[in-house]
C-alpha cells in the first residue's frame, strides 16, 4: 500500500511536468523540426562508417602478411568507432545548447553543461559514501529551486583522488570508481551528525584497486615460488642458512601480499565504517539490500523514517538499480544513483526526437527525485 502511494505520486508529477514539457517545449518550440536535423547526422553515419569500413577492408585484403592486416584492421576499426563517436556525440551536443534550457525550466530548473574535468569536491568527500580520497567530474547539471528548496541533480563519475591530473587530455584514461546521478538537496535542518546508507555488498571494486590486487597477486604467486624453492632444497639438501633465508623471505613476502589484498578488499572498508553506528531498521526489503550508520544512532533514526525508506526504494525501482547510495551531513541529503549509460539523454541518433518513451522515462526519473522533498518538507526551516 505503501508503495502505491508513492508511486501514485511520481506518477502524478511526472505526468504533470509532462504535460508543460509538451505545452512549452513540443508546441512553441521548433523540437519536431529538428527531426530533419537528427535524420541528416544519421545519413553522415550511415554513409561515413560503411564508406570508412569497405575502404580499410580493402587494405587488408591487398596487405601483403599478416601482420600489415593486423594494422590496418586495428587502425580501420579505430577510425570507425571514431567517426561514430564524433557524429553522434556531435548530434546529442547540438541537441542539449538547442533544447536543454528549455526541457529544465519544465521542472523550475536551470541547466548546465559540465566543464568535463576532474574537480575536488567536499560535499562528496565529508559525505562519507565513499572511503577513499576520490574527485568528481560533472556532464549534464540541473540546479535551481524546488517548492523553495535548493538543489542539484547532476550526471557525474567519481575516481581515485591520485588519477586527477587536472589535465583534460589524460584524465580520459582514468578509471572510474562510481559512474551514475547525483542530488544534492539543501535540508534546510540541522543535521549535525553524518548517516549514510550503502548496499549491503559493497566493496567499491574500482579498476584502480583491480589494477593494484592483480600486481600484489603476482607478487604473492612469486613468493610462494620463492618458498616453494626454499621448500624443496631444504627436503633435497638439508636444512642451511641460505634455504632457511629463502623460506623466511618467501613466507613474509607472501603473508604481506596476502595482507595488502585482504586491505584492499575488505579492511580499508571495516576501518571506514568502524567509528558508524549501525542503524538496525525493521523494514524488511530494505533490509535485504541495503545497510545504514550513523554517528548518531537518534538523528539516523530521525532521518532514516519508513516515508523516506519508501521513497528510497522507489528511486531505485525508477533506475532500475539496488545498489543506490545516500548520505545526510552537513544540512545536505546526497544522493547517488548508479548507472552505466547516458542519463537524461533525450536526443539519440536512432529514435525520434519526439520520442515519448525517452521523454516518459526523463520525467519519471525526474520525478522520483523531487518527491523526496515532499517528504522531507525541507522547505519548512525547522531544526530537529
Amino acid at each position: 500500500m505503501r508503495a502505491n502511494n508513492i508511486e501514485m505520486q511520481v506518477r502524478d508529477l511526472s505526468r504533470t511536468l509532462q504535460t508543460k514539457y509538451y505545452q512549452e517545449i513540443y508546441k512553441k518550440t521548433n523540437i519536431r523540426f529538428f527531426e530533419k536535423e537528427r535524420k541528416r547526422y544519421l545519413f553522415y553515419l550511415i554513409f561515413a562508417v560503411p564508406l570508412t569500413s569497405i575502404i580499410f577492408l580493402g587494405l587488408v585484403l591487398l596487405s601483403q602478411n599478416l601482420y600489415e592486416a593486423l594494422v590496418v584492421l586495428i587502425v580501420g576499426l579505430s577510425l570507425v568507432i571514431l567517426v561514430y563517436n564524433n557524429i553522434s556525440k556531435s548530434f546529442a551536443a547540438k541537441f542539449k545548447n538547442t533544447y536543454y534550457d528549455c526541457i529544465a525550466e519544465t521542472v523550475g530548473l536551470k541547466w548546465l553543461q559540465g566543464d568535463f574535468e576532474y574537480t575536488y569536491s567536499s560535499s562528496i568527500q565529508k559525505s562519507k559514501l565513499f572511503s577513499a580520497k576520490v574527485c568528481m567530474r560533472e556532464d549534464d547539471i540541473f540546479y535551481g529551486n524546488y517548492n523553495g528548496v535548493k538543489l542539484k541533480i547532476a550526471e557525474a563519475d567519481i575516481a581515485d583522488r591520485a588519477f586527477c591530473t587536472g589535465d583534460k587530455k589524460t584524465e580520459t584514461l582514468v578509471p572510474k570508481q562510481f559512474q551514475g546521478v547525483f542530488g544534492f538537496f539543501e535540508a534546510n535542518k540541522k543535521i549535525e551528525s553524518t548517516t549514510i546508507v550503502k548496499p549491503k555488498v559493497d566493496f567499491e571494486l574500482s579498476y584502480s584497486k583491480l589494477v593494484v590486487m592483480m600486481f600484489i597477486l603476482l607478487v604473492a604467486a612469486a613468493a610462494a615460488a620463492v618458498l616453494g624453492f626454499g621448500i624443496k632444497s631444504m627436503i633435497s639438501g638439508g636444512f642451511s642458512l641460505p634455504v632457511s633465508l629463502w623460506i623466511l623471505g618467501g613466507l613474509g613476502i607472501f603473508a604481506f601480499a596476502c595482507w595488502q589484498f585482504m586491505d584492499i578488499l575488505v579492511l580499508k572498508e571495516l576501518r571506514f565504517r568502524r567509528n558508524f553506528q549501525r542503524v538496525n531498521l525493521e523494514d524488511t526489503e530494505f533490509n535485504k539490500l541495503y545497510q545504514a550508520y550513523s554517528y548518531d544512532q537518534v538523528e539516523g533514526r530521525y532521518l532514516l523514517t519508513t516515508a523516506f525508506i519508501d521513497r528510497f526504494l522507489h528511486v531505485g525501482k525508477v533506475f532500475k538499480t539496488n545498489r543506490l547510495r545516500c548520505s545526510f551531513a552537513q544540512n545536505k541529503l546526497i544522493l547517488a544513483i548508479p548507472a552505466n549509460r547516458n542519463m537524461f539523454e533525450l536526443g539519440s541518433l536512432f529514435s525520434t526526437v519526439t520520442n515519448s518513451k525517452k521523454i516518459s522515462r526523463f520525467y519519471d526519473e525526474i520525478a522520483s527525485l523531487l518527491i523526496l522533498i515532499d517528504y522531507f518538507k525541507l522547505d519548512n526551516k525547522t531544526n530537529l
